[in-house]
């Protein structure tokens, strides 16, 4: 590679391991920050590969597909699908939870038709294995026809590998769904010949099919005008290219992966799912848990803050005995002492609250929650 600083984006589901995979790449050399225009964070970190170039790795917001429902995947599109961006990727990572493959490949089969350089990474097949999900990884890298590399990203079992998948020369994805209708592939492709520039034209259909989603167009109301008498058609488009989508998924999937589930193998989770998924006692519990959750930090954390907020007022009367009145006492014990006592008091809150949000993530009940009927 000819570059010297390589931009890669890690792509992929919420909870799929992105964020692990991002910490275990960039250690300390990462920086979060907010995405212009949104209160969505970003982190951006760096990594060295083998061959000695540094890759700044950028960790994307969680996303189920490039048509956004939520701040977050809106991200996600504006990054992947305009040229001019600060953040346009170099290559894509696209990380896959192999206890949920199926659902992960809708996301990753849009991503693929981008055609970036680009390297699927599935996270967790440990996990699949024991779950008896068998995943023939040649069979699904011709499919996909890209590089497809094993990692455990909270173990940093295969990080090696794929840093040096990162440092060889990364193939741009061919990978083609073919959800179009060869009529509706030649219209997208005239309009996009006619108002986008070359960089953007081979995003064509995920622009001009989202098009109320994207505000970085300059003349976005001139397509606007020249679409309009086909945006019942378009609507309608999209929805048979997603069920397209769904089955081409599922056919990738059933070739891809054998299921040899045991007895009894994964009861627990099953029966655990029913109950947390139910459309009334998983809405039930959800109330409770964050009743927990809020009873917690506004109670149980009452006590360690009435602990700091009494040992500042302590330190505070004692340096009032030792320290003489004037100016610059006024500024320790009113100022500093006061103020960081101010900071210091609500850290018990803070510890509590991440810590019962990170309890319910490495349970799985966050990605439960989400699927509430």
């Amino acid at each position: 590679m000819s570059n010297t600083k390589l931009n890669i984006a890690l792509v992929g589901n919420p909870n799929c391991g992105k964020t692990s995979l991002f910490n275990v790449l960039t250690g300390l050399n990462q920086k979060v920050g907010n995405f212009p225009g949104v209160t969505v964070d970003q982190k951006v970190g760096s990594t060295n590969l083998p061959n000695g170039i540094t890759a700044s790795i950028i960790d994307l917001p969680g996303t189920y597909s490039l048509s956004p429902q939520s701040p977050d995947e809106k991200v996600v599109q504006d990054i992947l699908l305009n040229p001019a961006h600060k953040n346009f990727p170099d290559a894509v990572v696209i990380v896959l939870d192999a206890t949920n493959l199926k659902r992960n490949l809708f996301l990753a089969t849009q991503i693929l038709e981008l055609g970036f350089k680009t390297i699927v990474a599935i996270n967790v097949i440990d996990l699949a294995e024991k779950e008896g999900i068998h995943i023939n990884t040649n069979r699904l890298q011709e499919f996909l026809k890209c590089p497809v590399v094993h990692i455990n990203a909270k173990d940093g079992v295969g990080i090696n590998e794929l840093k040096t998948a990162l440092s060889q020369e990364i193939p741009v994805a061919t990978f083609t769904a073919n959800t179009l209708t060869p009529e509706y592939t030649a219209y997208f492709n005239g309009i996009a010949q006619r108002f986008l520039d070359s960089a953007s034209q081979k995003f064509s259909f995920k622009i001009l099919s989202n098009l109320s989603t994207i505000n970085w167009l300059e003349n976005k109301a001139d397509i606007e005008q020249e679409m309009a008498g086909k945006l019942l058609e378009i609507s309608q488009l999209r929805i048979t290219e997603i069920t397209n989508r769904y089955k081409l998924v599922a056919d990738v999937f059933n070739q891809s992966v054998s299921l040899q589930r045991k007895e009894n193998t994964n009861m627990f989770s099953s029966k655990a799912d029913k109950i947390f998924t139910h459309k009334v006692w998983g809405v039930a519990i959800f109330l409770l848990v964050f009743f927990l959750i809020f009873q917690s930090v506004f109670t149980l954390a009452a006590y360690p803050m009435d602990w700091i907020d009494g040992g500042i007022g302590q330190l505070n009367e004692w340096l009032k005995t030792q320290l003489p009145n004037n100016m610059f006492s006024s500024f320790i014990i009113d100022g500093l002492i006061a103020g960081l006592g101010g900071i210091l008091v609500f850290i018990p809150q803070i510890m509590i609250l991440f810590g019962l949000i990170n309890i319910l993530e490495e349970t799985g009940y966050m990605a439960r929650v989400s699927f509430i009927n």
